[in-house]
């Protein structure tokens, strides 16, 4: 297991088990009485919940009290987690914890249970065309962020095929007004930011919502040539 980077011995635990699941799922589909056929609705799909158990080591039962708790603050924040036997990645968060002193002065058990999401490697896509297709081999919708470096002014920029109606997936364009030759927009579909030479830009944005990449083949059409355009995301997975 390793938590942003560091193995989990650094915080003199080992890995003893992971317990997985899927993503969480509600619906709230329902047959109302006196009707001929139920209503259906689409499944939301929410937070993966893993159980993890660790064998804390230490010199002393001190020792081992310190390990604790320095793993259990690097996992207050959300963190980048990479399980043994798993290829894809997890960002996560702790949610609770428990603890067993199996032995005072040797290993004590600690029982983490984490939330978060699951995603494969950054695929990075460079175009300098009015065309970006890609591939997202994830089975889930999945933000896209988009770096923009126009190499004409002040003209308007028009993208589709990065939103959808959430109901009838129509495709939604995204139009960005005033482009200013050899400054670089954002569109960051992760954090919400939409920025320009690292300025806030979403007054001059017109858009249904975030960038966004559908399971399988995505292409992206743009209205404008004279664009250098780099386009990231992480495939997402249930």
């Amino acid at each position: 297991m390793i938590i942003n980077g560091r193995e989990i011995t650094y915080y003199g635990a080992k890995e003893w088990s992971v317990t997985p699941s899927f993503s969480s799922i509600s619906n709230g589909s329902q047959w109302l009485p006196g009707t001929a056929a139920p209503l259906l609705l689409d499944t939301e799909i929410g937070m993966k919940k893993f159980k993890v158990s660790v064998m804390l080591e230490g010199k002393s039962r001190a020792e081992i009290w310190k390990n604790a708790g320095r793993l259990i603050t690097a996992l207050l924040k959300p963190a980048k987690i990479e399980f043994n036997y798993f290829q894809n990645f997890f960002y996560m968060v702790l949610t609770n914890a428990s603890y067993a002193e199996l032995s005072l002065k040797k290993f004590h058990k600690a029982t983490l249970e984490l939330a978060g999401y699951e995603y494969g490697r950054e695929v990075v896509v460079e175009n300098t065309g009015t065309r970006i297709s890609t591939e997202n081999v994830g089975n889930l919708p999945t933000p896209a962020v988009l770096a923009i470096t126009p190499t004409i002014g002040k003209v308007s920029l028009t993208l589709t095929g990065l939103v959808r109606d959430r109901y009838t997936l129509e495709d939604k364009p995204i139009t960005i007004s005033n482009l200013t030759d050899g400054k670089t927009i954002i569109l960051d579909g992760e954090t919400g930011l939409v920025t320009e030479g690292g300025v806030n830009k979403i007054g001059e944005v017109d858009m249904w919502g975030l960038p966004t990449l559908q399971p399988g083949y995505n292409i992206i059409q743009m209205n404008q040539s004279g664009m250098e355009v780099e386009m990231r995301y992480k495939p997402r997975f249930v």
